[in-house]
């Protein structure tokens, strides 16, 4: 796959912010003396240059998925992920940046999406980081051989019949769960078995709630959320990746009409098939 779709190996590399020992001085030889606010300038300076290499990286990365954020928006989220990694226990250059990578191809919130409850479980084990970032990393790996298929070829196809989905006027509202869940399971068969029945049924009825909060009651609002949750990741609407999403809502929280009900939809569709169209590039 390209380099959007691949995750790179774990390296199994020192702590990028090692902590300071105390060297034992030899006889008649003056102690070096460090003060607290040196090795404080001296972690912040290790800490930025981090930062810059993880942004620079994730840029190499993942081009396209990244072209609406500027260096210091990109930057900023890659501050975010560093923070969040750490909360895992994510400590060592090579977990920090499995755990970057994934959110680029799971989606921000990876780590409490429904969806891949292998991530969540393996980043809250007790187990060595490097144990357990390796194992996301084969749990990544299996997910692109058997989910997405050989050159995303199940990915774009299940794009595809999302979209028309999302261009349709919804799930019937009679019995909007059952409908979805069979939408969702017919336009993406491979990932709907992944993620299970019982784990795709809260998605959507994560994505009714969180729409409604939004103000957006109708079906055809809801099957657009709920298949861009699907697709890109539970926490579309407050991925950084996606900017235009954010600015939608932000929109819609100051005054609610139907024309920015109208825009927040063709923000998520038009999101959708630009997915598409970048895939399809990377495997030609």
């Amino acid at each position: 796959m390209a380099d959007d779709s691949q995750a790179t190996a774990v390296p199994r590399l020192a702590t990028p912010f090692p902590a300071m020992s105390a060297s034992r001085g030899q006889p008649n030889c003056t102690m070096l003396k460090i003060s607290q606010n040196q090795i404080q300038a001296f972690e912040a300076s290790a800490q930025r240059s981090f930062e810059e290499e993880m942004t620079s990286h994730i840029r190499t990365f993942a081009p396209r998925r990244c072209r609406e954020i500027d260096d210091g928006q990109l930057r900023m989220a890659v501050r975010d992920g560093i923070n969040r990694a750490r909360v895992y226990e994510f400590t060592n250059k090579g977990p920090i940046r499995l755990f970057l990578e994934t959110m680029l191809l799971f989606g921000a919130h990876f780590d409490t999406d429904p969806q891949y409850p292998v991530f969540a479980s393996q980043l809250s084990a007790s187990t060595d980081q490097m144990v357990r970032a390796e194992r996301i990393y084969d749990e990544i790996v299996a997910y692109q051989s058997v989910v997405l298929g050989q050159g995303s070829r199940n990915l774009r196809d299940a794009l595809a019949a999302l979209i028309d989905l999302a261009r349709s006027s919804g799930a019937r509202v009679d019995d909007f769960d059952a409908n979805m869940l069979q939408a969702l399971a017919s336009s993406f068969p491979k990932k709907a078995a992944y993620v299970g029945r019982e784990r795709l049924q809260g998605l959507i009825r994560r994505g009714r709630v969180e729409a409604s909060g939004y103000g957006l009651h109708g079906a055809r609002a809801q099957t657009i959320l709920v298949t861009a949750m699907f697709a890109l990741g539970h926490g579309i609407s407050r991925d950084w990746l996606y900017p235009a999403v954010q600015q939608a809502l932000a929109d819609m929280s100051v005054r609610d009409t139907s024309a920015l009900a109208e825009r927040f939809e063709s923000t998520l569709l038009l999101l959708l098939e630009r997915t598409l169209a970048d895939i399809s590039k990377e495997a030609q």
